[in-house]
């Protein structure tokens, strides 16, 4: 593994491997392991993962019948730099199944990200985690090359706009990123490789309690502008009110028109019979990566909620 993995531009150091289960299976552990993949005329990337604690293997059973498993016990990071955006991942007690088919499942305790660079500075944090990468390094320009699934039971710090943060709850992912049309970029880690970004699911509650507001995102973007549309789905829209009216500083940090508009609309809705709490669902732009909210956007709402589509 080591040896493919210099093929492939990594500098590997370890400590000593410990060699172990038998005789009820078969593993090889390291207790120090730091990869680093440097930038190079073949690659416009820099990664480092520096792991702790890594088993590969397993019992007899699930050698012979599961595909090929990797966990680690212990702090992970991994740094990964492309095109001035920085990405950084923090672990704990990560587990990583490679499939047979070239697909990846994960899953940990705990998972902070914190990006920077040309990236908006942003950290969050996620609590019980899973879920699966879906690889197709042959993809053909516009179809899928890479594609992530991902639960979360809790997701702490997560941005919203004029630098406010909040807390959601049963988090949701799914996205796919589509091949471009440059043939050379064949790497996964490759900003180039990818023309399109498709949001499938990107959904979260704003409580634990199993009718806490809910709200759904999808949409698309193109790449590397990163501008398109996305659609927006609140379910217990009544109770999400009432907490943005209990909020003066999220109301005070909205430009005036836009805040006098969404105050309107609140109570419009407040003031609806309890037989309408139906879902709500608007589109909004996305410019340079940014969400577009305007006027225009708020006024769909002073027709009072509607089914979503």
């Amino acid at each position: 593994m080591a040896a493919t993995a210099t093929d492939n531009g990594w500098l590997i150091r370890e400590t000593p491997l410990h060699h172990g289960g038998w005789p009820f299976g078969a593993w090889v552990e390291t207790d120090e392991l730091i990869a680093i993949h440097p930038v190079s005329q073949f690659s416009t990337y820099e990664m480092q993962w520096t792991g702790t604690r890594l088993r590969l293997g397993g019992t007899w059973l699930n050698l012979f019948s599961q595909p090929t498993t990797v966990s680690v016990r212990g702090p992970q990071a991994l740094r990964l730099v492309s095109h001035g955006a920085v990405l950084t991942i923090l672990a704990q007690d990560l587990r990583i199944e490679a499939q047979r088919s070239g697909h990846i499942d994960f899953s940990s305790s705990q998972l902070e990200i914190a990006s920077s660079g040309v990236l908006p500075a942003q950290q969050i944090a996620l609590g019980t985690v899973s879920g699966r990468l879906l690889l197709f390094p042959d993809a053909a320009s516009g179809a899928t090359k890479l594609g992530l699934t991902a639960e979360a039971r809790t997701l702490s710090g997560f941005p919203l706009p004029n630098g406010l943060m909040t807390d959601l709850h049963g988090v949701r992912l799914a996205i796919a990123l589509l091949a471009s049309g440059e043939r050379t970029a064949a790497t996964f880690l490759d900003a180039a490789s990818y023309g399109r970004l498709l949001v499938q699911d990107a959904s979260a509650s704003l409580g634990e309690q199993p009718r806490a507001p809910r709200i759904s995102v999808t949409g698309a973007m193109t790449l590397p502008d990163r501008n398109g549309t996305v659609s927006l789905t609140i379910t217990g829209w009544r109770d999400l009110a009432r907490n943005l009216l209990d909020r003066p500083d999220l109301e005070s940090r909205l430009s005036p028109d836009i805040q006098t508009l969404l105050q309107g609309v609140l109570r419009k809705m407040l003031a609806a019979p309890a037989g309408r709490d139906r879902p709500i669902s608007l589109s909004a732009p996305v410019v340079n990566g940014h969400l577009t909210l305007n006027t225009q956007v708020f006024s769909v709402l002073t027709q009072g909620p509607s089914e979503a589509p």
